[in-house]
């Protein structure tokens, strides 16, 4: 293998055998969702990032749940039971306080909890709660401020957690239903429709999307920077089973516009979302849940800032009199039309939020990346350039993978509660999503993919942060990466002759092994595909960073933002889709959740959307034994930080704020 190495890497002997044993250490067995899709069975305690602290998911419910939005597991446990249960717990977080190489990460979550122990302590003296609305605006803790007289006391002496939440708790569909009935049939006085959800949030932070969602800007908003800006495509011309006609055009964008006009130049825009038809509906317990399969028109005024207009929603694929086109009504509209609108939009969000979390986040982030991670640990050696560029992107990818398999995509598990589709058909679609939908692996790369889906040209689409954001960590990771490359592979010789180089390949696209498609490069004189060029492999490597970091960040970390708050962004609707452009108060509120799946939801939103562990481009001091590699990854992380500024300028002038890529919020891996 013609590739240079450090000195003291560069025995082919020890190469091998490391290779040997790191087979040996990492050999998986795999279990196959429906329809492929490997997951690995095993994960090695070197991989466990967060999962090697074995109190973590105790601690984190004890700690970021308390007075709580879901109960500690202990609610219903009297006695004994109880006592002992609360004496583990306790066990648990001594063990991580007594150790001090935790200490920064106690420092991290200190700094995130400590405002609810203290509100919890305040309650516990019989005094009113003191807490700010924003829990980022609380300034951050010190490890000693806390105590072990404290832990002990959060543990055996709080009140059971639902107390003093008992009448919320008790609020169900009906009685939610009676207090829209009392309240006005009117979109500006939806304060008390809403109160009952907005009341869930009695420890974290109310967020702002609860003030706005209702509006036609932050909806069109969420398409360019919300929790899923990955489906709006431009659209020359309208298909035709969505008949948008040039006078409801017209109504929404004024008479000198027209929908000829706005495709030819460019300004139309629509998202899609008929893969959502392959979900079968599914119930909780015993609701009927309903899958919508919406479209939606947008456009860019000929003239203004360039941000896009809401023109019309057709709820499911369709077209015809039980499905009729949707607009935005004029000032004055009667307020049935108002609500109709509503609760167009909110269909469009149900099948944006299982689009995101089915094949955005499970299927193109998590699963996408597992095969490669497997694979690196098993064909290329500890020692290998490529290896010790990777693994520190891969830190917790095979525990949290593992997780989520075992503790939300379960039967029974948090997503078949909260998700429109059944368990089954919800995994049969991200499984879709790693096999090649939207794009293959090698169509997946940032540039392309925004050019096939028409959104490139900033002069058409000048209102769209999470392109414009994305391609500057892109761009970063991709000198980097080729910049690291340049130091092993001189030629593209030496590509095609590093045989591990090969074997990692291989073990990605085998039928025994990860059962990727579309990956790699091709050659008539190959039966399968090989890595044959440093610019492909240049390209390639981006990919797998930047979808381990900032693709991850982009669709996990906006979940606390726009997925706790259930109005803005259900994960399910309890009513068919309107056939008719007027509705009611009654008839919107019945197409969302329950309290006890809007609790659900945002339980599991805000948890994921929360938790930050690591940073993109921090490597560790000594993690790179050439000496080679130090100032290109400095050059690397002062290009972060240049791209830090640049996205606080932006945010300072542009419509829509957007700083889920800042780099200070995006970790190396895929790791919550």
């Amino acid at each position: 293998m013609n590739i240079s190495l450090p000195q003291n890497d560069s025995n082919p002997v020890q190469r091998q055998t490391a290779l040997v044993a790191a087979r040996r250490d990492y050999r998986y067995n795999y279990t196959y969702l429906p329809n492929g899709g490997a997951m690995a069975e095993k994960v090695p305690p070197q991989d466990q990032s967060l999962g090697k602290f074995p109190w973590l998911q105790d601690a984190l419910s004890l700690l970021l749940r308390i007075d709580a939005n879901q109960a500690l597991q202990d609610v219903n446990e009297t006695g004994s039971v109880r006592k002992l249960r609360r004496f583990a717990w306790l066990t648990r977080v001594t063990r991580f306080l007594n150790n001090p190489k935790r200490a920064g990460f106690l420092k991290f979550l200190l700094a995130k909890v400590l405002p609810i122990i203290r509100l919890v302590q305040r309650l516990q003296d019989g005094k009113p709660p003191s807490i700010e609305q924003n829990s980022s605006q609380t300034p951050s803790a010190k490890v000693n401020d806390i105590h072990q007289p404290l832990l002990e006391t959060l543990i055996s002496e709080v009140k059971d957690p639902r107390d003093h939440a008992q009448e919320q708790q008790k609020l169900d569909h009906q009685a939610l239903a009676m207090q829209a009935k009392q309240a006005q049939d009117s979109l500006s006085d939806y304060s008390q429709l809403f109160q009952a959800y907005n009341d869930l949030f009695q420890i974290i932070y109310l967020p702002c999307i609860s003030q706005q969602f209702w509006t036609d800007r932050a909806f069109v908003a969420q398409r360019v920077a919300g929790a899923n800006p990955l489906v709006l495509e431009q659209c020359k011309r309208l298909p035709d089973h969505f008949p948008v006609t040039n006078d409801q055009y017209q109504a929404v964008m004024g008479t000198a516009d027209s929908l000829q006009k706005a495709g030819a130049e460019g300004r139309l825009y629509i998202t899609d979302y008929a893969v959502l038809n392959l979900l079968e509906p599914g119930t909780f317990p015993d609701a009927q849940k309903y899958v919508y399969a919406p479209l939606a028109l947008f456009a860019v005024p000929a003239e203004g800032s360039g941000s896009l207009t809401a023109v019309a929603i057709q709820c499911q694929q369709q077209p015809g009199s039980d499905n009729p086109i949707f607009t935005p009504p004029p000032e004055g509209s009667p307020q049935s039309e108002q609500w109709a609108w509503l609760m167009a939009k909110t269909i469009v969000q149900i099948a944006d939020g299982n689009y995101h979390e089915l094949i955005s986040h499970l299927g193109r982030t998590h699963l996408l990346i597992e095969p490669i991670v497997v694979a690196t640990y098993r064909q290329l050696a500890p020692n290998h350039p490529l290896s010790a560029l990777l693994r520190p992107h891969f830190e917790g990818t095979l525990f949290i993978n593992n997780a989520a398999i075992s503790g939300l995509v379960n039967d029974g598990g948090t997503v078949d509660s909260v998700m429109s589709g059944t368990i089954e058909s919800s995994k049969e679609l991200s499984v879709k999503a790693v096999q090649g939908f939207p794009y293959g692996f090698n169509d997946s790369m940032l540039p392309a993919t925004l050019s096939r889906r028409g959104v490139d040209n900033v002069d058409q689409l000048p209102d769209y942060p999470y392109r414009d954001d994305a391609l500057l960590v892109w761009n970063a990771i991709h000198d980097w990466v080729e910049s690291y490359l340049d130091l092993y592979y001189l030629s593209d010789q030496d590509v095609v002759e590093d045989t591990e180089l090969q074997a990692w390949l291989a073990e990605m696209v085998a039928q025994d092994g990860g059962r990727m498609t579309e990956i790699g490069e091709t050659a008539s004189d190959q039966e399968q595909p090989s890595l044959r060029t440093k610019a492909y492999l240049a390209d390639m490597v981006t990919l797998i960073i930047f979808t381990g970091s900032a693709q991850h960040a982009a669709v996990n970390f906006s979940q606390s933002t726009y997925m706790t708050y259930i109005p803005n962004l259900p994960l399910a609707g309890y009513r068919p889709a309107p056939k008719s452009t007027k509705a009611t108060t009654q008839d919107y509120f019945n197409l969302l959740p329950s309290l006890k799946q809007a609790e659900t939801q945002m339980d599991m939103t805000y948890l994921l959307g929360s938790l930050y562990y690591t940073l993109l481009g921090e490597y560790g001091e000594e993690h790179f034994t050439d000496t080679r590699v130090q100032p290109l990854l400095k050059a690397f992380q002062q290009q972060l930080d240049a791209i830090g500024i640049i996205i606080d300028e932006r945010n300072s002038v542009r419509p829509t704020f957007y700083d889920f890529l800042h780099p200070n919020k995006i970790p190396q891996s895929i790791n919550i």
